[in-house]
């Protein structure tokens, strides 16, 4: 059969196909990171939106092909034919991306390459009738098979995405987008040619009689698809950030329900990152994605080299800028599926997820390193430092309650290196830790046993030859090791906080 498209409707679709499916990417990001409370919700979201804007997108193609027009009752029909069709779609792809592999992708086209068989074969029925719709079986089945390879390709491509970690990540979004929404018009292309449909002369005419009609039918379509796709993203970042809360109302607050709120603010008030609790609390999230999906991730822990010198040198309200800078550097630093936090005054951490191996994280790494290494201008200073990144992989490195000890102790081993570097946690730093842990314990007795004592080095004029003073050197006689110098004590007493008390 020979179809006549509509240009201009063709455009329309493919713009607004390629509009959806770059808001789409953004929320696929937030359903990776979501808790698992809310998984559910942003899963029947998402589905719902991109089953209709499979729907109006399908809708909008065939209005362009000028094949004729479908009864009220067909209409109806087809409708909802159409949107069971989308949101069955919809849930192959989005229960398929949080799991991938190559089975998964392929069983995922092959669901959805059959189910674009059953929407297209309903739209023709309910145009020319299901005794006048002719399905040329080879054709019918290159069809399926062109389609089934597309939306395999187009599950890949959406994966790709999810993990790209590259700087021009919004530019391979807008690429990936046009590309899956010109595939979405070549499964258009090959199935209509699959049917003739005998009786579609007697709709022609009524369709094109009215042809300027169904353009702005179709526009209007195309731009409440869009429109739909972004609100059910907006709703699920305000549920994802308020919870059962959204749905309730209160025209009046007392003034402890505000400090209640405040009390349990999840943001730092300076950066307006997430603060340690909302860190604690994805790091479990974190944790049962790992488990389900059979991933890794890695904690990053961000230390600021040199940070006090500058608040004694310039004052904090400089500090605080650089603080703000690095907040804004950091996040662009890692991916849009990665969780940045400040914990601390000058402490941050990354949770990058959805990782195999080390390797996936050093790309990562080095731009968090590099980032913070610009100059930072603020109030006409020029502000130089740099930061020092100890990394911890879970499950490898051990349980989420120890892995903040663990990437911890791998930022210092970089600062004692020479900081302005990552280092990932090894045997090596474990066993040094080990040995910190025991001799915090060891401290600790110590100074209640009173074990420290003070040896004088006296101090001697040359031209004289006579004492004129002394250097007090501290000594820890300890019970079993016998006398230890202070340069193998003391940088773990300054670690744990003990040096006051010694």
């Amino acid at each position: 059969m020979l179809i006549n498209y509509d240009i201009l409707l063709l455009v329309v679709s493919t713009i607004a196909a390629s509009a959806s499916l770059f808001i789409g990417f953004g929320l696929l990001d937030r359903l990776s990171r979501a808790a698992q409370k809310v998984n559910g919700l942003s899963l029947i979201a998402m589905a719902i939106a991109l089953g209709i804007g499979i729907l109006a997108n399908h809708l909008i193609i065939l209005l362009s092909a000028n094949i004729g027009a479908p009864t009220e009752l067909s209409w109806a029909l087809l409708n909802a034919c159409l949107f069971a069709t989308g949101i069955a779609i919809s849930f192959v792809y989005l229960t398929i991306l949080p799991n991938p592999n190559r089975f998964n992708i392929l069983l995922g086209g092959c669901i959805s390459g059959l189910c674009d068989l059953g929407l297209f074969y309903t739209s023709h029925v309910a145009i020319s009738g299901v005794d006048n719709v002719f399905m040329n079986p080879l054709t019918t089945a290159v069809a399926t098979v062109v389609s089934m390879a597309i939306i395999t390709m187009s599950l890949s491509l959406f994966q790709w995405i999810k993990n790209y970690t590259g700087s021009n990540r919004n530019i391979a979004k807008i690429s990936a987008a046009i590309l899956i929404a010109l595939g979405i018009l070549c499964i258009h292309f090959v199935f209509n040619m699959a049917f003739s449909d005998h009786a579609s002369s007697s709709f022609s005419s009524a369709h094109n009689a009215t042809s300027s009609n169904f353009k702005i039918t179709a526009i209007a379509i195309a731009l409440g698809m869009v429109c739909l796709i972004l609100i059910a993203f907006v709703l699920v970042l305000l549920y994802e950030k308020q919870g059962k809360k959204l749905f309730s109302f209160s025209l009046f607050s007392s003034n402890s329900n505000l400090a209640q709120a405040e009390q349990y603010s999840l943001e730092d008030s300076l950066t307006k990152l997430p603060n340690r609790r909302a860190f604690e609390s994805h790091l479990q999230s974190a944790k049962k994605r790992a488990t389900r999906n059979g991933k890794s991730f890695a904690l990053a822990y961000i230390d600021l080299d040199y940070f006090k010198p500058i608040n004694d040198n310039y004052g904090h309200h400089v500090g605080d800028g650089v603080l703000k800078i690095t907040a804004e550097r950091l996040n662009r630093a890692v991916r849009g599926c990665d969780f940045v936090a400040r914990i601390g005054g000058d402490e941050f951490v990354a949770v990058i997820e959805e990782i195999e191996n080390e390797e996936d994280v050093v790309p990562i790494a080095e731009r968090i390193v590099t980032s913070i290494k610009e100059a930072y201008f603020i109030d006409h200073l020029t502000v130089e430092l740099s930061c020092s990144l100890g990394i911890a992989i879970y499950p490898k490195n051990g349980d989420v309650d120890k892995l903040l000890v663990c990437a911890d102790a791998a930022m210092y081993k970089a600062k004692d290196q020479g900081k302005n570097q990552f280092r990932f946690y090894d045997t090596e730093i474990e066993n040094a830790n080990d040995l910190m842990l025991n001799m915090q314990s060891d401290l600790c007795l110590a100074v209640e046993n009173h074990e420290f004592s003070l040896t004088y080095l006296p101090k001697i004029a040359c031209n004289t030859l006579t004492a004129i003073g002394a250097e007090a050197l501290i000594r820890w006689q300890h019970t079993t090791k016998g006398e230890i110098l202070p340069n193998d004590f003391l940088p773990a007493a300054e670690h744990f906080g003990l040096i006051q008390e010694i």
